[in-house]
């Protein structure tokens, strides 16, 4: 039988180490782009970037040939770069819907999996790539505050090259730390990451100017109280492990649906009847009945008794409601409270410290 081969540039020639060729990358991904063949290889090819493209068309290009030996430390490389890889392979409806797209045409992805559904773009989605923009060093700074976790998080979204680069920026013991989480064999749920990306977003980059701590706290304050309850928590409880006074200072600043009976003023309550979406607020108004009913007794009592009796008939012809749904009513009431004092039309009650109950 034939020794197999492949071409490979001349100027590998002279690099030799044991016999075999020692190829430089783009020698190797021309190799490995050359055994798949125009099949396998033209769906790769296309999504390779031109200036990537030209650097394995130059190694094409002068091609000679090679030793079998070669071409198997080429493809051994390349086995043992994928599996440093961190994470596996993704499943699931949108996978599969991806693949069907790639492999088939349009009108035939279509019939099998009907028309593409609208999705909500994630925190983590729209925040990993707006974080890559901004410079290594101020990235840095800001991860220099940060627990190991939650550094480590952040830099497994960058390539190993720009995660470098960051880690080089850090002081020695937060880099050291976060290598060596990093070097950890662990699968991060996807709701922290979403949750870190979301703290990201907060604290990072929409953060208005260096030194506009009070403004910042206020914001991130207001956002947090918006936010459903059990991702509250979940973001307060990743930001309490890296850097609780901060934490404590935006607890204090937040206002909640569950605070509602304490720092809502009474005046406020028929405005939110006759102003706010019906639809929303019944919904709202159900979804807080099963999660914080003193709330809903609060506003239910500060209305006639006849409108609440209406509203309370309406509730109960509404069928089961998911928890998106509510979540998002809640979220949707707790923006409306929110604008209203933002227009001067009703002021919060300040809160009453605990040295003051005490």
């Amino acid at each position: 039988m034939e020794e197999a081969s492949v071409i490979v540039p001349p100027q590998s020639l002279a690099m030799q180490t044991g016999g075999a060729f020692v190829l430089s990358n783009p020698e190797k991904a021309a190799v490995i782009l050359a055994l798949l063949g125009a099949d396998y290889a033209g769906p790769v090819v296309q999504k390779i970037e031109d200036k990537h493209l030209r650097t394995f068309m130059n190694a094409l290009e002068n091609l000679t040939l090679i030793p079998r030996e070669s071409i198997l430390a080429a493809v051994a490389d390349f086995i043992t770069e994928l599996s440093a890889r961190r994470g596996g392979l993704r499943g699931g409806h949108d996978a599969a819907r991806q693949l069907a797209e790639s492999l088939f045409e349009k009108e035939r992805a279509v019939r099998l999996f009907g028309a593409a559904a609208t999705k909500p773009v994630s925190s983590a989605e729209s925040v990993w790539p707006e974080l890559k923009k901004r410079k290594d060093i101020d990235i840095a700074k800001y991860l220099s505050a940060k627990q190991s976790e939650v550094v480590s998080i952040i830099l497994s979204q960058f390539s190993t090259d720009r995660a470098g680069e960051i880690l080089a920026e850090l002081p020695q013991d937060v880099s050291v730390a976060c290598v060596r989480q990093l070097s950890r064999d662990t699968t991060i749920d996807i709701r922290t990451i979403e949750a870190v990306a979301e703290l990201v977003q907060i604290e990072f980059l929409n953060e208005e100017s260096e030194g506009d701590a009070p403004s910042s706290v206020a914001f991130v304050s207001e956002i947090l109280g918006i936010l459903p309850r059990e991702r509250r928590d979940m973001m307060l409880e990743t930001l309490e492990k890296a850097d609780p006074a901060q934490a404590e200072r935006i607890r204090k600043g937040m206002m909640t649906f569950e605070d509602l009976p304490k720092r809502l003023p009474t005046t406020a309550i028929p405005i939110i009847f006759k102003d706010f979406e019906k639809e929303k607020l019944l919904i709202a108004l159900k979804a807080g009945g099963e999660q914080e009913p003193a709330t809903i007794e609060f506003l239910f009592a500060n209305i006639s008794q006849r409108m609440a009796g209406q509203y309370k008939e309406q509730i109960e012809e509404i069928k089961d409601i998911s928890q998106k749904e509510s979540d998002n009513a809640i979220s949707s009431l707790m923006s409306f409270i929110g604008k209203l004092e933002k227009e001067g039309r009703i002021t919060f009650i300040k809160p009453v410290s605990e040295d003051a109950q005490v």
